[in-house]
């Protein structure tokens, strides 16, 4: 099986054990691949690089990743000083990759753009989006008025996109 590209999106809420003991929304937009790999689905991380999970299935293999990419959340969170040591080091953390996987994600996306079909009922997105993090400080004294509560909980694969 060929890699599938897809975007994932992510909302989870963090929080500072060290310092200052912030708190924060942490909203971001990843880039990952799908391949399926002796009988096995297989995520991988282009954004973030580094996290791979594993599963029977495409939406048990994204649960593990998802499950992967917020104990990254919460274990920069937990190591940081601060909202902004947290803000810088998982930033980095995210936008890092490699020429490599940047390449075989960037191929995958244009054999989908050649009529490739995934085998995956998902939305396709057509634009080009860029990862992106967003990191809200969610102290009282610090929010602003009316500001929404994140969500948590599941993000079941149907929320992934497939880049195309």
């Amino acid at each position: 099986m060929q890699a599938i590209p897809l975007y994932f999106d992510l909302e989870e809420e963090a929080r500072g054990e060290n310092g200052d003991g912030f708190a924060a929304t942490v909203r971001l937009r990843g880039r990952i691949t799908c391949r399926q790999e002796e009988g096995a689905f297989r995520m991988s991380g282009v954004n973030p690089v580094g996290i791979a999970e594993y599963g029977d299935t495409p939406a048990a293999a994204y649960g593990q990743f998802r499950g992967a990419v917020l104990d990254a959340v919460r274990d920069f969170a937990g190591w940081a000083e601060d909202l902004r040591q947290f803000r810088a080091e998982f930033t980095a953390f995210l936008l890092h990759t490699t020429e490599e996987i940047e390449g075989e994600w960037t191929a995958a996306r244009q054999e989908i753009r050649n009529g490739r079909a995934p085998g995956l009922d998902l939305r396709r997105e057509t634009g080009d989006l860029e990862p992106m993090l967003e990191i809200t400080d969610r102290r009282p004294d610090r929010q602003a008025p009316g500001a929404p509560s994140a969500p948590t909980g599941a993000d079941p694969l149907p929320r992934a996109r497939l880049a195309g």
